[in-house]
């Protein structure tokens, strides 16, 4: 199971942060109907994170489900460049119970899927934590995919993101995050391979334009 703490400042989420539980009823396929294992370097291009997505949906059984949280995430290793990971994931509403949020991932290194993974929702901190255990307590985060660009798009969105970041040739791309805070951005993360705490991230419309 993971829990996802959706922050609230005037009805607006101002963050997702993601923390890993044990248990859960994640299962994993050995092949998927999605781009072929190898060996990344950086974040996967544009068209091989839509196949992921699009695999993600064709597993999940439904065409147009409602979405938390897109993501695609590259992890350097320290050790070698065959170490490296690349995975997509998806946060949708679940369609057997709609009062549940899960979570599907494609490893994009491996080649393999896994999920459904329950979700548990909730909002604040400490003592004023709530959990969001129905529908209706987090309808106002869900979207569409028609709210996020083309994936068309991430490749120019990435370039702009690596050129604001600053760091020129010596950084790689994290990862983005796709998730509605009633504004609906659009987060690349970038990160310089000359220190470990730099790093900067881009913020884009759902037409792939630069924010900030």
């Amino acid at each position: 199971m993971k829990i996802k703490f959706l922050l609230l400042t005037l009805a607006v989420c101002t963050a997702l942060l993601v923390a890993s539980c044990g248990g859960g009823t994640a299962s994993s396929d050995a092949k998927a109907e999605g781009p072929s294992a190898k060996t990344y370097k950086n974040l996967p291009t544009g068209a091989e994170i839509e196949q992921a997505y699009n695999a993600l949906i064709k597993k999940t059984g439904v065409a147009e489900p409602e979405l938390l949280e897109i993501q695609a995430y590259f992890h350097k290793s320290i050790i070698s460049d065959d170490k490296n990971s690349a995975s997509v994931s998806i946060n949708i509403v679940d369609p057997k119970n709609k009062n549940n949020v899960v979570e599907y991932s494609y490893s994009l290194a491996s080649g393999s899927m896994s999920g459904p993974e329950k979700v548990t929702l909730s909002s604040g901190v400490g003592s004023n934590e709530k959990f969001l255990d129905k529908y209706e307590d987090f309808k106002e985060f869900l979207f569409k995919r028609s709210d996020f660009p083309a994936f068309s798009k991430v490749d120019e969105m990435v370039a702009t993101a690596i050129e604001k970041s600053g760091y020129g040739t010596d950084c790689y791309v994290t990862g983005f995050t796709w998730k509605s805070d009633n504004i609906n951005k659009f987060s690349i993360g970038v990160q310089s391979t000359r220190s470990v705490t730099a790093s900067k991230s881009s913020y884009f419309n759902k037409e792939g334009n630069f924010l900030k």
